[in-house]
């Protein structure tokens, strides 16, 4: 199997307060360690928090609310059902996505 190191990351899943430095190999080109890696659209940190999902998702909504706002404007743009269409269709769906891999049932926190 080949590897392509460009498109290679490397995280160290640690709970220690100091960010490892360690790196890989792959050929002759150093893999260097990060924080957090992308896996199938979900954001894994090195503490296995989520707090990198999580910061995602919601720099992910900021963009898709303002571009819903744009376009379900009061005078002009499409109308509440339409908009309400593309909340569920989109930004829901995006939001939720990952949500199974982190989320524990029977865990609800109260608010």
């Amino acid at each position: 199997m080949v590897f392509e190191p460009s498109k290679s990351e490397l995280i160290h899943f640690t709970k220690a307060h100091y960010t490892p430095t360690r790196e890989v190999y792959l050929g002759p080109t150093p893999v260097k360690p990060v924080d957090s890696a992308r896996f199938l659209g979900v954001w894994i940190d090195r503490k296995l928090s989520w707090k990198a999902h999580l910061r995602k998702t919601k720099e992910k909504f900021a963009t898709q609310s303002f571009a819903l706002t744009r376009l379900a404007g009061s005078t002009w743009g499409c109308s509440l059902i339409r908009a309400r269409e593309i909340y569920t269709k989109v930004i829901r769906s995006a939001l939720a996505y990952g949500a199974s891999s982190f989320h524990i049932p029977g865990t609800a926190q109260a608010p």
